[in-house]
């Protein structure tokens, strides 16, 4: 496994390998299906009371999960994850529904990350659901009743820039995995996939 220190320069032509975000897709297909279908968000019959324990989870996944990326980033990506928190929008979709967000357990059993390019193997996933996001928003409008962002601003996250930052990000993984390493990122990704789904679909 090549450490973040081995990296070639950012930017290096050799470096940007378009099939890996094929290989992610495809090979990350049934831990993202099985979440999908565990979590539930887009039940016709979702309700209030079931969305709340989902915010709940999930500020309780993303906002130590947000520190771990971020510090598995510093040795060449230092402030890279800083403008995709999201844990924030968590934090007030929890307040819009009257919970307070101190109130929260935390997710102890996070993924690991020994580099940079396995971090942003992990943060593939978050990036990659932002789009699917946009899916979950209109559907939350519909069964929720919700407007204009209040409750749900974490499925809308960038907003009409979503686009642009999707392909920032793909941009950023690509010129940051090695060759060599690219199954190590795809396996990093898989094994983020499978640590949401533990704990976000849980039993209650």
């Amino acid at each position: 496994m090549a450490s973040s220190a081995s990296l070639p320069a950012k930017g290096s032509s050799r470096l940007l390998n378009p099939m890996l975000l094929l290989r992610l897709k495809e090979e990350t297909r049934e831990e993202q299906k099985r979440l999908e279908r565990d979590l539930g968000l887009d039940r016709p019959d979702l309700r209030l009371v079931s969305y709340i324990p989902i915010l709940e989870r999930l500020y309780g996944f993303y906002l130590p999960w947000e520190v771990q990326i971020e510090e598995a980033l510093k040795p060449r990506l230092g402030g890279f994850a800083l403008a995709r928190r999201k844990s924030y929008k968590l934090e007030a979709d929890l307040r819009y529904v009257g919970l307070d967000p101190e109130s929260v357990r935390f997710c102890a059993k996070l993924p690991e990350y020994k580099n940079v390019p396995e971090a942003l193997g992990g943060m593939w996933v978050a990036e990659d659901a932002v789009l699917r996001g946009q899916i979950i928003s209109r559907h939350l409008e519909r069964t929720l009743d919700f407007a204009g962002g209040a409750g749900y601003s974490f499925f809308t996250s960038y907003g009409p820039d979503a686009g642009r930052m999707w392909q920032g990000f793909q941009q950023a993984l690509l010129e940051n995995t090695p060759p060599g390493s690219e199954s190590a990122v795809i396996e990093s990704a898989r094994q983020t996939l499978r640590a949401m789904h533990q704990w976000l679909c849980r039993p209650k």
